[in-house]
């Protein structure tokens, strides 16, 4: 759960450098993870298409924008994670990291 938090984090802070769409995921981390997964997937999509012209899976896509879900939500938490201060570093799953933080 904690790699999926990070994750989201990385995400969130990336697409958080948009006002509006920063807005938009801090207001609905009150619906349940799956409508918020299929409501910004298409966020993902777009966000990363436009940007870094990458295209994301829907499953994929999903799959971040529950780990933003998690994220958010995880702040109310007593022990909520310290914000990330850098990349994500390689962990056994193979992953490092949102695109935009790659160096």
């Amino acid at each position: 759960m904690t790699e999926t938090i990070r994750i989201g984090g990385a995400f969130f802070d990336d697409l958080a450098t948009i006002p509006d769409v920063k807005s938009m995921l801090i207001k609905d981390r009150q619906l349940s993870e799956d409508e918020f997964a299929l409501r910004h997937a298409e966020t993902i999509r777009r966000h990363y298409a436009k940007v870094a012209r990458l295209e994301f899976l829907q499953e994929d896509a999903q799959f971040f924008a529950s780990c933003i879900w998690k994220y958010l939500n995880s702040l109310d938490s007593p022990a909520a994670p310290q914000r990330l201060t850098g990349p994500i570093q390689s962990s056994d799953s193979g992953w490092f990291g949102p695109p935009m933080t790659r160096t």
